[in-house]
Formats: structure tokens, sequence, C-alpha cells
């Protein structure tokens, strides 16, 4: 004979059972389980590398907690930051058709704390046919207008075809450009209006021209022109830059 407790504890249990579902063990059941947990196992590994995958460009772009940091194109793809280069380059596009071959070039953007003037040079072999009517139309074109540079040739002691004597006597401003010597045959080009933006050019047809060129082996050597062939100096100088950039 049971006690009132027992019973109480009998009858829980009895309502317990009946109220559990039942729990299929056959091989199909545990089969079905195992697969349900391999494929929630995968689906979390995806999940967790979807989550590393967005976060680390952010990790490596920001460097020790900073902004992302955008890629840098390369100096290859970019134009130069010297103006008067980019002007130079404006007209030895026009060169053309006399086959131009730069020797060598230099020269300063004027961003530096010592120069803020932007200057540049380039030295060329070129045709000599129609190359003084192929530099003055190409300086056209970019918008300069070249003449005779009376300013170097007055400091050039030469005779002028009537016989008269010119040459070493005072000026202000740029004179000729170094390293090119006087030569009857050379012609001296040049677009002074603007003294703070000026373009000179020499056709140098006889005689050694001293080349300054920047970074080079070339710096300082002496080159003249081969048979049918001149020499082109070009020098493009801008106007100073007042301030530099922080």
């Amino acid at each position: 004979m049971s006690t009132p407790f027992e019973d109480l504890i009998r009858s829980s249990l009895s309502g317990i059972s009946e109220e559990a579902s039942p729990v299929e063990l056959t091989t199909r059941a545990v089969a079905l389980a195992r697969r349900r947990r391999v494929t929630t196992v995968a689906l979390g590994a995806v999940a967790a590398v979807a989550a590393v995958s967005a976060i680390a460009p952010v990790a490596v772009g920001s460097g020790r907690g900073g902004p992302p940091v955008a890629s840098v194109p390369s100096d290859d793809s970019s134009p130069s930051s010297n103006i008067a280069q980019r002007r130079a380059d404006a007209v030895v596009s026009g060169f053309g058709p006399v086959s131009p071959a730069m020797i060598c070039d230099n020269g300063d953007d004027g961003l530096g704390i010592v120069n803020q003037t932007p200057w540049y040079t380039a030295y060329f072999t070129a045709d000599g046919d129609r190359v003084d009517d192929v530099v003055v139309a190409a300086a056209a074109q970019a918008g300069w207008k070249l003449v005779r540079d009376e300013q170097a040739l007055a400091v050039y002691p030469h005779m002028d075809p009537d016989g008269t004597v010119r040459g070493d006597v005072p000026f202000k401003g740029v004179g000729p450009l170094a390293g090119v010597p006087f030569g009857e045959s050379t012609t001296y080009l040049a677009d002074r209006r603007d003294s703070d933006r000026l373009l000179v050019v020499d056709v140098v047809r006889s005689g050694p021209v001293r080349l300054f060129c920047g970074g080079t082996k070339e710096y300082g050597r002496q080159t003249s022109p081969a048979d049918g062939r001149v020499i082109i100096v070009l020098s493009m100088t801008a106007a100073r830059i007042l301030t530099a950039p922080s």
C-alpha cells in the first residue's frame, strides 16, 4: 500500500510521459540529425569567413587605427608637376616634321625651398630641312610668338651681315642659353614678351653644344650635330611660385 506522497509522484511522472513527444531512434533519424548538424557547422564557417573578408580591407587600409588609405597612382601615369615642362611639351609636340630625337633634359618644378621658379631645358637632334619654320609654327600652335632673339645677340660679340659689329653690351634679364656658343649659322629665337614667362629656342647647325642635363652622365658633355641634322635647345621658364605648398 502506497502513501499519499508516493501517489503524487507517480501521478506527476505519468503526466510527463503523456505530454512528451516520441523520439525516433531509427538509423534514418540518426542520419538526418547528423546531416543537420554538419549543415549548421558549415553555414557558421561561411558566415565567419564573410565577416573576416569584410573587415580585412579596412584593417589593412587603416593602419594602426587610422582612416582607410586610398591607393596612389604611380608617377608614370601622372602628368608632370613642372608647369614649365608641360608648356615645353606642348611646343615639342609640333616638332614632328623634323623627326626630333631627345638627347637629354633637365628642369625643376619650383616647388622646393631653394627654387620657386619652374624651368625646363631640353636638347634634341632634328632634321635640318625647314627646321626654323617648323619650330616657329610649333610654338605658335602652343600660343608662343618666337622672333629673332635680339637680347641674346646683344650679348654675343658678332658681326651683322651689313658688317656692323655688335654684342657685348649691358642687358637686363636672361641672356643666351648656357652651353650654346655664338655661331653664324645658329638661329636664336625667343618669346620674351613676359619676363616671368619666356621661351627660348636655339637651333645649332655647327659647333659644339654643352649639355646640362640633370641626373645623367650627359651633364657638361659637349656634342655637335651630325651631317644634315641640327641640335635644338629649348628652354622654358614659368612664373615664380611665391608660396611653396605646405
